[in-house]
């Protein structure tokens, strides 16, 4: 009996080291070219010098079934610099997902009161008591209000300049003209441009090693979250921001890097 009990043991854990696989990130040769010329590899470290991007070259793909894992250890030299952890994202196709093609400007979503021409500078829209007149939103046209429609490559850099009710709908006036026609009755949301996926809030590295680990898994309805996907993403490039504030004279060290899919 206690040899059956001792089998049956080494085969469940056979299949859960078997169920794992285990990303490497201390090798040298895990990351791209630029990291491997500007970062310091040792033994048991990575240093950075410089406020820098490492990119991981493989690029992973991604299964929404499983959970991705990533665990480093970090410190500050000469001062406490600023790291952050991510992934550049990318559909089946591969189409970068950018943050203007799913981050949403929460409550957006309407559709178009009257068709719109390209050209035009002013929109009549059902609803935009939610808009917001910042420069850096765009709009994502032939928006679903499910967000089935993300990722949303549709996206027209058109920033409003004045939101007002006018009657039974809104008129909101751009600062850029329309780049296409977009007939009445189509889905339209604000977008936010610009931002990283980051999977884990920015850490500050002091003199002693302190752990970073973020889990994700699955993709978010919407947006930006810290434990999924981008919806659409099907592939994946993993990066550490090292010194994202810019400080001088600084160095950032990692150890202990990897990333576990399971």
């Amino acid at each position: 009996m206690k040899k059956w009990f001792a089998f049956t043991a080494a085969i469940l854990f056979s299949t859960i080291v078997a169920a794992q696989e285990k990303v490497d990130l201390m090798n040298r040769k895990t990351w791209d070219a630029s990291t491997q010329k500007r970062v310091i590899f040792a033994e048991n470290s990575i240093t950075s010098t410089i406020p820098f991007f490492m990119m991981r070259t493989p690029i992973m793909s991604i299964d929404p079934a499983k959970e991705y894992k990533i665990s480093l250890k970090a410190k500050g030299e000469g001062g406490t610099p600023v790291i952050r952890i991510g992934f550049r994202c990318f559909t089946a196709d591969n189409k970068m997902i950018n943050a203007q093609n799913v981050l949403d400007q929460k409550g957006t979503f309407t559709t178009l009161a009257a068709k719109a021409s390209k050209g035009d500078k002013v929109l009549k829209v059902k609803n935009a008591s939610a808009w917001k007149p910042y420069g850096y939103l765009a709009l994502a046209i032939n928006a679903k209000e499910d967000f089935s429609d993300l990722p949303n490559f549709d996206i027209a850099v058109c920033a409003p300049v004045k939101i007002e009710k006018t009657g039974d709908f809104w008129t909101v006036t751009l600062k850029q003209p329309l780049p296409k026609d977009i007939p009445a009755g189509t889905g339209i949301r604000q977008h936010i441009r610009g931002g990283l996926f980051f999977v884990a809030p920015q850490v500050k590295a002091d003199k002693d090693f302190i752990t970073i680990t973020a889990t994700v898994k699955g993709h978010a309805t919407s947006g930006y979250t810290l434990t999924g996907f981008p919806r659409g993403t099907a592939k994946a490039i993993f990066f550490i921001q090292t010194n994202a504030t810019g400080l001088k004279s600084v160095k950032t060290i990692l150890k202990d890097a990897a990333i576990t899919v399971k």
